[in-house]
């Protein structure tokens, strides 16, 4: 029983299914959390930058309200 057509009895193509953005790869939650790290260090350092400061805006506030 040999076909006639062997290339009729193919099947046709399929599309892979599309790859989806979750579940992340650990490295993109690796990066998302050195991310949110550094963004904490910055934010605690500015407001220690600010806080030590702050004697220098009053000074120059009270020099401005002398002119």
């Amino acid at each position: 029983m040999t076909p006639q057509d062997p290339l009729a009895q193919l099947h046709p193509l399929r599309q892979p299914e599309a790859i989806g953005l979750w579940p992340l790869a650990p490295g993109w939650w690796l990066l998302a959390a050195v991310f949110v790290l550094l963004l904490c260090i910055a934010t605690y350092w500015l407001l220690q930058h600010r806080a030590a400061s702050a004697y220098r805006r009053q000074a120059l506030a009270q020099l401005h309200s002398l002119y």
